[in-house]
C-alpha cells in the first residue's frame, strides 16, 4: 500500500508543479519585458544625463568667451529695420529662419523690416539679435540647423568649379 500512496503523492505534486507553472509562465514575460524596459531606461537616462553633461561645459565656454552681451552693449544698440534687413540678405535667411534664430515670430521679423527707423526691442530679444549679428553664414546655417534637430547641410561647389585643397596653387 506504500506505493500506490507514493505514486498518488508524486503525481499530485507533478500536476500542482504544472499548475503553478502554468499560472506563473504570464508573469514570468511580464517580469522579463519590465527588466528589459527598466534596463533600456537606464541607459536612455545614462544617455541624456551625458548629454547634458556635454551641453553644461558648451554652455560654460560660450560664457567663458563672452557669447552673450554686456549690459552695456545690450543699451548702446541701435537696432534699425534697415540693420534687420541686411543682417537677414547677409546670411541669406528668410523671414521666418531668421524668426527661428532669433526666436520671435516670422510676422515679427515682417513688422520690423517694414516699420522703419529704430526699433524698440525686449531684453531678450536684443540678446538674442545681437549674437545672431556676430554669426556668419555658415555659423547661422549651423545653429538653424540645430534648432529643428537636424544636421547641418553641407557645402556645396558651384557648378563648373573642380573640387580644388587650399594648398593647390595655380602656376602662372
Amino acid at each position: 500500500m506504500p506505493n500506490i500512496a507514493k505514486v498518488l503523492r508524486e503525481e499530485i505534486l507533478r500536476l500542482a508543479r504544472k499548475e503553478a507553472k502554468s499560472a506563473t509562465s504570464k508573469l514570468r514575460a511580464d517580469c522579463v519585458t519590465l527588466k528589459r524596459r527598466a534596463a533600456d531606461q537606464k541607459r536612455r537616462v545614462t544617455a541624456l544625463e551625458r548629454d547634458v553633461k556635454k551641453f553644461r561645459s558648451v554652455a560654460k565656454e560660450g560664457l567663458a568667451q563672452g557669447a552673450a552681451p554686456s549690459e552695456q552693449e545690450l543699451r548702446g544698440a541701435r537696432i534699425s529695420s534697415e540693420m534687420v534687413k541686411r543682417l537677414r540678405a547677409k546670411l541669406g535667411l528668410s523671414q521666418a529662419d531668421f524668426a527661428r534664430l532669433v526666436n520671435v515670430s516670422a510676422i515679427s521679423v515682417y513688422m520690423w523690416e517694414r516699420k522703419g527707423g529704430r526699433l524698440q526691442l525686449r531684453n531678450a530679444t536684443r540678446t538674442a539679435f545681437l549674437a545672431v549679428r556676430k554669426m556668419g553664414k555658415r555659423e547661422a546655417q549651423a545653429k538653424l540647423a540645430e534648432l529643428q534637430g537636424g544636421e547641418p547641410p553641407r557645402q556645396k561647389r558651384k557648378p563648373g568649379r573642380p573640387a580644388t585643397s587650399k594648398r593647390q596653387t595655380r602656376k602662372k
